[in-house]
Formats: C-alpha cells, sequence, structure tokens
C-alpha cells in the first residue's frame, strides 16, 4: 500500500516485532496470475472436491516477514512461517473455540519452493517466520456456487480486465448464472456487457 505521498506502507500493523502484509484482488494485478486460478491442476484439484460447477471467492496473497504471524499461505519451510496444520480437524464438527486458552497441537507442512497445498477443512494458519527473508505465499479459495465470494468482484474489477478475460475466468468470477442463483433478463448477457449496448430499459406504463 503507499500513503498520500506515494511512499509505501505495510497494510499490517506490527506483530511480534515483524509485520506480515496483505494484498488482495490479485486478478487485477497482472494476466501471469489470473493464469494460475485457471491452471488445470488447480481446476482439476477443485472440481474432484467440489464437484463440476465452482466459484473463485477469492484469490490474495500473505507477505510473512520476520518474526509475523497471521493467517494461512502456501508452505515452504517451520523456519519461514510456512502452514501449520491442525491434523484430522476436518473430521471436527467445529472448529477449535478461540475462547478456552488450550494449546492445540499442530504440524508443520513443509516443501520447496513454488510448493502448492490444499486444506479442505483443515484448522491451519501462519507460523513464525524466523529468517530474514520475507516468504510469499498466494491464497487460492474456491467455493460451491451458492455460497458468496469472500472478494466482491462486480465491484473491485477493472474494467480493462473483464473485458479482456477469458469465458472460463468470468464463469469463475460468477459472471454467470447456475440454477436460479445469479439470473438476469435475458438480454443482459456478458456478450451484451461486453459491447455496451443498452439495457433492456424501465418499464413504464402506456399511455393512451
Amino acid at each position: 500500500m503507499k500513503d498520500q505521498k506515494g511512499a509505501l506502507t505495510e497494510n499490517v500493523s506490527e506483530i511480534k516485532g515483524g509485520v506480515n502484509q496483505r494484498m488482495n484482488m490479485l486478478i487485477n494485478k497482472g494476466e501471469i496470475l489470473r493464469d494460475l486460478v485457471t491452471h488445470p491442476v488447480a481446476l482439476e484439484l477443485a472440481e474432484h472436491v467440489l464437484g463440476a460447477t465452482f466459484l473463485l471467492s477469492s484469490f490474495t496473497a500473505n507477505i510473512a516477514k520476520k518474526a509475523g504471524c497471521l493467517s494461512p499461505s502456501i508452505v515452504n519451510n517451520e523456519e519461514n512461517g510456512g502452514t501449520r496444520l491442525v491434523p484430522s480437524s476436518h473430521l471436527l464438527p467445529d472448529g477449535p473455540d478461540s475462547s478456552v486458552p488450550y494449546k492445540v497441537p499442530t504440524i508443520a507442512a513443509t516443501g520447496p519452493a513454488v510448493s502448492s497445498s490444499l486444506k479442505e477443512g483443515l484448522c491451519h494458519g501462519t507460523g513464525q517466520n524466523l529468517t530474514d527473508e520475507a516468504r510469499i505465499g498466494l491464497l487460492t479459495f474456491y467455493v460451491r456456487p451458492q455460497f458468496r465470494q469472500n472478494e466482491n468482484f462486480f465491484l473491485g474489477l477493472d474494467p480493462a480486465v473483464v473485458e479482456q478475460s477469458p469465458e472460463r475466468l468470468l464463469d469463475l468470477l460468477g459472471y454467470t448464472t447456475w440454477f436460479h442463483f445469479g439470473q438476469t433478463d435475458a438480454l443482459s448477457s456478458r456478450k451484451r456487457l461486453r459491447a455496451r449496448e443498452p439495457w433492456i430499459p424501465e418499464l413504464r406504463l402506456k399511455t393512451p
């Protein structure tokens, strides 16, 4: 983020001697990032878990800096704050009660650079980064189509990104219908949106 003078600033306050930075709306940040959410491997994993139809709920990043501790990100190792997992927590009816002061055993999910992890229902969070290098993690969150997305793509997307996005990406962003969800009138199509054609006009009483 930048202040009024254009200088870079942190968007997360100091935590245990360090800071973490959160970035939202990565869909706006470049084609190379947009290609990641439609990568065949990512879509195959999402379909295996969620079924044939799903949406992109959010695509964000966490930059874990020295001694920082924040929420989940893609793993590397224990030293640089890789994701901590609560084993078998996906089998519990509810997550741990944060108001109860007990410690929950965790394990580290580790892997080489540019690794990815799939955490369906597992309680998880970022560990402390004890190294002198920031660790960058991309968080891609897909959901079933009946759920509201975490990021408001209709409000936050650059119109130029919408115009140049392929059909599959627009489907993921929610520019489509699913049964009775997301209905429009028959002429309010993506083709009409891109062509900037007029919408069906306001209904008025016909006067004699």
